[in-house]
């Protein structure tokens, strides 16, 4: 091999060697799970790849002293970084995905909203919630914990009734079902989150389980 293409290649083998570090701390892309040997694995491929690079610049007569040195301290520190960074990480996903069915879940009350504007402010029967509102929205919405086509359903004990705007009671939640329009009560809510699942009320506002929440109406006073 020319001289000339040693040190680029030795460049190449250092940058992978920072890749194999931060994909041995943090994980690979689409793997929610990490463990010991996957830093092990992805430590020895980094070790692996400088080696390379240093033999390479070192053939090429062209690598300063100190090199390896500096080589090595910057994968441990960017190791220890890296591992420290990762339970913050992991932390903070359960939070995206929990925030991404609050957002789901209030434009779907929005669309019931624009609806029940249009007819004499009623809902639509449970039955047909989805289809009924399906011209108020942009899309379906879909859980990013969910495997089910249809990830949300509709409360049958506001089915049909006058919508409030300051009704607390639970109007949507999350549900898994292979059919549209899916509909239903507490006990066929889908605890994704945690154990727990979202929700929106007839006001618009989300929550989450856990605390009490008010499926059944008020009697009117």
């Amino acid at each position: 091999m020319k001289p000339a293409w040693r040190r680029p290649l030795a460049s190449l083998a250092y940058l992978g060697s920072i890749l194999a570090a931060l994909a041995s701390a943090c994980g690979f892309p689409g793997k929610s799970t990490w463990n010991p040997s996957l830093l092990f694995g992805g430590g020895i491929a980094a070790i692996a790849l400088v080696a390379i690079g240093y033999s390479l610049e070192k053939s090429a007569n062209a690598i300063p002293r100190g090199r390896l040195f500096s080589i090595a301290a910057l994968f441990f520190f960017m190791l220890i970084g890296a591992a420290t960074l990762r339970p913050i990480y992991d932390g903070a996903r359960p939070i995206a995905k929990t925030t991404a069915c609050y957002s789901n879940l209030k434009q779907l009350a929005t669309s019931l909203q624009l609806y029940a504007l249009d007819e004499s402010a009623h809902l639509p029967p449970a039955a047909q919630w989805q289809t009924a509102s399906e011209s108020y929205r942009r899309g379906e919405f879909k859980c990013p914990l969910a495997t089910s086509p249809y990830n949300y359903g509709f409360s049958d004990a506001v089915s049909g009734m006058s919508l409030d705007s300051d009704d607390q009671t639970v109007m949507l939640f999350e549900m898994d079902s292979q059919i549209p329009n899916p509909h239903g009560l507490e006990q066929n809510a889908a605890a994704r989150h945690d154990g727990r699942y979202t929700f929106a009320r007839l006001d618009g506002t989300v929550g989450k389980s856990g605390g009490q929440v008010q499926w059944l109406r008020e009697p009117q006073k």
